[in-house]
């Protein structure tokens, strides 16, 4: 496969061939594009606030509970 490469440089173009299959083993790196970086904040952002109220759930039901056992004991003695 040959592709055309321009050098911004010298102002000059060529044809470049390249390999028509990836050389063996060598996985491409990811690249984060700026747009992708932000939607990952975004989500780590949303995931803090659904475990802080995860938490915040989890600590209103312990009261529950507590409460519920302290009005039992009230009840039967």
């Amino acid at each position: 496969m040959m592709q055309l490469v321009y050098n911004a440089q010298t102002g000059e173009s060529e044809l470049v061939e390249l390999p028509d299959e990836p050389a063996q083993g060598a996985e491409p790196e990811p690249v984060i594009e700026p747009m992708d970086a932000e939607r990952i904040a975004a989500l780590e952002t949303q995931l803090r606030l659904a475990n802080a109220r995860i938490e915040v759930q989890v600590e209103r039901g312990d009261f529950v509970e507590d409460v519920l056992a302290e009005m039992a004991m009230q009840v039967y003695q």
